[in-house]
């Protein structure tokens, strides 16, 4: 890749490390719709990218990988059933014809942990489900964070001194 020429200004730097974002419910918009080959090669699956909305993890980005192509079936099953769940809580089952049409649209998303039988000791995350932007589960993860309690004031002891004199 030549970099001669780059115009360095008006690049941006990322805001640091990568984070995940932990278990829990979010409000979220789906950004892309692509598809992608795993690394070790095999079928190629559906990639969804969306970013979140709102909270302590504003605009992270968090993926879900949909196997609809595996020789699995479990696998794809487990697609085909998150997909329904996307289609239901954006109430556009029936009614979209492509995955892509969903783009730009907000929906609810449940994220959970779970231990990987392939690497013991390691724990994956992942999209569990979609929810309805009017879910219950979802009313709570809208909420900010509650603030830090605010310190008092150190006031004077009875003698007129400030406790640290």
């Amino acid at each position: 890749m030549n970099l001669k020429g780059m115009d360095w200004n008006k690049v941006e730097t990322p805001r640091g490390a990568r984070q995940a974002v932990p278990p829990g419910f979010y409000k979220v918009v789906l950004m892309e719709v692509g598809e992608g080959t795993p690394k070790a090669g095999g079928p190629s699956y559906v990639s969804l990218e969306f970013q979140v909305q709102g909270g302590e993890f504003d605009g992270c980005k968090v993926f879900d990988n949909l196997l609809v192509n595996a020789e699995n079936a479990t696998a794809r099953k487990i697609a085909y059933g998150r997909i329904k769940s996307l289609l239901e809580a954006t109430g556009s089952i029936g009614i979209v014809d492509d995955l892509n049409e969903l783009k730009g649209r907000e929906t609810g998303m449940e994220i959970r942990s779970r231990d990987r039988k392939d690497k013991p000791g390691t724990v994956s995350i992942d999209v569990h489900r979609y929810l309805p932007l009017d879910a219950e589960e979802l009313k709570s993860a809208a909420k900010p964070a509650a603030e830090a309690p605010k310190a008092q004031a150190a006031a004077p002891s009875s003698n007129g001194k400030m406790p640290w004199e």
